[in-house]
């Protein structure tokens, strides 16, 4: 008998409770609706950056000068990092936090959790996107893990190494964190598109606060990064346990212990993992080829060292399109054409080469490899939800 047959088998509960279904529908109608509107305002993003360069003829490779005026203050480049800085703080929180309300219509409470404080301090400087969606995973967790708002029993299985969630409580647990996941990385795709396409848009405009546009975008797409790259690297080569146990008395003289390898805590499926490795790796297309196209403006005066104290030589501009069919060809290939004699573009095409690497060689490969097979209790599952939502949907 299959192991997670045993554990189910054992602690009879051979089916979700009806608020877990009810939940799991309500969510992924507001997931489906969410994921048009967001697709709706990509698509609307870069239809308004492709009528502006149409009709307007402002040609970025007709330029042959910085379109930057270069703050010559350090405190000009220092007020618009700590500007940026916030700003990406202020973002990352606010958007994981209305995906949080979306799953969890109640106030937030923080959990610290069993992350050491060295690891919160690395979080906080560098990657907040990944530091304000533990928080609230952690909150989805603990706020389900005693039970309080289903009839669950105090004698039934419990895991070992979550401090003692019961096996009820970690499908509500699995299904809410399922959607908050996607969610979020709906919600990161969006707010990407948005900034690059007023990258793009705000390219001609010959002022010192335009870095506070691009230092958002790299500050974003490190903390990005990070996130990604820890996430998924996470999901691929850690493997998660659990011991689940039982004890049919009170003086614990019979307990059957259960253990699971390969514990998902999400109920997220093969084909659901995989879109959101595409996900991601799109969202790095767009924030790479921002960057890109930042640097080689940048470098197209005859000296940056009031800025980045580098001399480089002019290089004849791309156009927009032909950044994003860059970063694309980086992404997708791992490898590109072009030599850039600069260290800061090396650096950048290491990282998206790397995050690359871990999204397309790593992710959607072993994605892709996964086992299909599900419980009987998971295929009623998603039975008895697709007829609910199929009848929801020909009712609308």
């Amino acid at each position: 008998m299959d192991s997670y047959q045993e554990l189910y088998h054992e602690a009879q509960y051979n089916q979700f409770e009806k608020e877990d279904i009810d939940t799991f529908v309500d969510l992924q109608l507001k997931l489906s609706q969410f994921s048009k509107y967001k697709i709706g305002a990509v698509i609307v993003s870069f239809a308004i950056v492709f009528f502006f360069y149409s009709f307007y003829d402002f040609k970025l490779d007709a330029v042959s000068y910085p379109p930057y005026e270069h703050p010559k203050e350090f405190s000009y480049i220092l007020l618009s990092f700590i500007i940026a800085y916030f700003f990406n703080h202020t973002l990352a929180y606010f958007l994981h936090f209305w995906i949080y309300k979306i799953v969890e219509d109640r106030p937030y409470v923080y959990h610290y959790g069993t992350t050491k404080l060295s690891s919160q301090l690395f979080f906080i400087l560098l990657s907040p996107d990944y530091l304000y969606t533990s928080w609230f995973k952690n909150d989805i967790k603990y706020h389900h893990k005693n039970c309080k708002d289903r009839n669950c029993e105090n004698d039934c299985l419990r895991d070992n190494y979550g401090r003692g969630i019961c096996l009820k409580a970690w499908d509500s647990i699995r299904i809410r964190t399922k959607f908050f996941i996607e969610l979020s990385n709906w919600g990161n795709l969006t707010a990407s598109t948005l900034l690059v396409c007023m990258a793009f848009l705000f390219a001609g405009i010959n002022h010192w606060s335009i870095y506070i546009l691009y230092l958002l975008i790299m500050i974003r797409t490190l903390s990005r990064a990070i996130e990604i790259l820890y996430a998924f690297y996470k999901d691929i080569v850690r493997v998660d346990d659990k011991v689940f146990s039982y004890h049919f008395n009170s003086d614990k003289s019979h307990t059957v212990t259960i253990y699971i390898h390969d514990w998902k805590n999400s109920l997220l499926l093969k084909s659901s993992r995989v879109s959101l490795a595409v996900h991601s790796l799109a969202e790095m297309v767009l924030l790479f080829s921002s960057i890109y196209f930042f640097l080689s403006s940048f470098y197209a005066g005859s000296s940056i060292d009031c800025f980045l104290n580098e001399n480089i030589v002019t290089i004849e501009h791309f156009g927009f399109i032909n950044y994003l069919l860059y970063s694309f060809s980086v992404s997708l290939f791992n490898f590109s054409f072009t030599s850039f004699p600069s260290f800061y573009w090396m650096l950048a095409h290491v990282i998206q080469i790397s995050l690359s690497f871990v999204l397309t060689i790593m992710s959607i490969a072993n994605y892709l490899g996964l086992n299909t097979s599900m419980l009987d209790r998971d295929k009623n599952f998603y039975i008895e939800t697709m007829r609910r939502l199929q009848k929801k949907g020909s009712k609308s």
